[in-house]
């Protein structure tokens, strides 16, 4: 499909977006190539003389806006010649038409009124529009002939987006859901082994990223309960030899637990998680050190997000060898086989945890445990990678932080060498140093 003298194509199901209604609503799943199409739609209507006006809910600097996509539709169409992209903006030098990006989110009645002179509106991500940002938008963009143009993932019936469009559909709009197979050029990217790896090891995941229907709680769900019931029941078989590693979660709040979980191989049963109530980091961090001496840990993971960076400096003063800090909300660091890539550490060991769950982990008999561990939920960001419901909101929704099964995920947090040979290496190192050289 090309638009007049301009080489451009996309997938037919985009048709209806090139007419002349005021809203245009395009949602569905990822790999449609929605963003693609407006992307290349924005650039064609600046050569007509219409000024774009791009957003977002929230946008911090343009490189969390859709400016890049334009930048690259505008090089793919043979279009650079007629358009000069600077730092905050892009403009056509035929015309004098410019697209600009904000977030919506920085907006009031006051100053919303700058927005007025704008032909056209692209609300990208607009699954997270709030109720208020759609308010003040939809009455400023009001030129005649000017045209809002939403592509959004649905993740709920009642998201504001969803609500405008598939609720109560305005007159004069059209809503196109357009999916990956609608997109002809799809199975020349490199989505489509993604795609093919949700398909199959992921359903729920796959529904909502590739088939853009609605996320519900049981979906979202990172650990479905028959996985934490299995290994609630199951048998375990554990060597001394196997590896023992502790994970320990530092109360964020004064009636959270602090907890130290002891865990050998997949034997997370013989020593049942400690908690501590409203104790402080320096007593926190001697119990640590008692219970890695005892067991003779081979590792000690503490989560130091927080005032846990004060318990893994004392159990240092103590003289720990063994331990580790891990931010939560550091970036993910490697792949967790047949799962999703996460977006952060927690989500990764989290999803680490799930893995153990399902292929041979056993956990103690206990209602507790068992809740923590089925209480998280899950979406998607931008790029497609799991993010874990953070610990505040899992606070507010449920009036508790999964504390404890935080310390188990927190064995997971990295591959651990066992001690005896570390100890080993260390001393053949010690030994065989020699300072001058001869």
């Amino acid at each position: 499909m090309a638009d007049q003298a301009i080489d451009w194509d996309f997938p037919d199901i985009f048709i209806p977006g090139l007419g002349p209604e005021r809203y245009i609503g395009i949602k569905g799943g990822r790999g449609s190539g929605k963003s693609q199409f407006v992307g290349g739609l924005i650039p064609i209507r600046m050569m007509q003389g219409k000024n774009a006006l791009c957003i977002r809910e929230v946008q911090s600097t343009t490189a969390d806006s859709s400016k890049s996509m334009i930048e690259k539709q505008i090089i793919k169409h043979g279009l650079s010649a007629h358009f000069n992209v600077l730092d905050k903006e892009i403009r056509c030098t035929a015309t004098g038409a410019k697209a600009i990006f904000r977030g919506m989110q920085s907006y009031n009645a006051a100053n919303v009124k700058s927005l007025e002179d704008f032909d056209i509106a692209w609300w990208e991500e607009a699954q997270s529009a709030s109720q208020r940002s759609l308010d003040l938008l939809t009455p400023t963009i009001r030129k005649p002939g000017s045209q809002l143009i939403f592509t959004w993932n649905s993740e709920n019936p009642t998201d504001a987006v969803d609500k405008f469009f598939v609720g109560t559909r305005p007159e004069n709009s059209v809503l196109i859901h357009a999916n990956y197979y609608d997109n002809p050029w799809f199975w020349d990217t490199e989505l489509v082994a993604d795609m093919r790896r949700d398909r199959e090891f992921d359903h729920d995941k796959y529904e909502h990223v590739w088939l853009g229907q609605y996320l519900s709680q049981a979906s979202m769900q990172l650990i479905p309960r028959k996985i934490v019931e299995a290994a609630r029941k199951r048998e375990v078989y554990t060597d001394l030899s196997d590896l023992l590693v502790i994970g320990v979660d530092v109360a964020r709040f004064g009636d959270d637990n602090s907890v130290i979980w002891a865990r050998r191989g997949l034997d997370a049963r013989m020593h049942p998680p400690i908690k501590l109530k409203k104790v402080d980091l320096m007593t926190l961090a001697g119990r640590v050190k008692e219970t890695s001496d005892e067991l003779t840990a081979d590792m000690v993971f503490i989560d130091e997000t927080g005032l846990g960076a004060g318990v893994v400096d004392r159990c240092r003063q103590l003289g720990m060898q063994n331990i580790i800090g891990v931010n939560f909300g550091s970036a993910s660091d490697r792949i967790v086989q047949g799962q999703a890539k996460a977006a952060n550490k927690r989500a990764e060991m989290w999803l680490t945890c799930r893995t153990a769950l399902g292929s041979g982990l056993a956990i103690p008999d206990d209602d507790e445990i068992a809740g923590e561990l089925t209480s998280p939920l899950y979406s998607y960001d931008a790029n497609n990678l799991t993010l874990l419901e953070k610990k505040v909101d899992m606070k507010k929704r449920l009036g508790r932080s999964p504390d404890i099964a935080d310390a188990l995920v927190l064995t997971y947090a990295y591959p651990v060498t066992a001690r005896a040979v570390m100890d080993a290496h260390q001393n053949m190192h010690e030994e065989t140093y020699n300072p001058w050289g001869t």
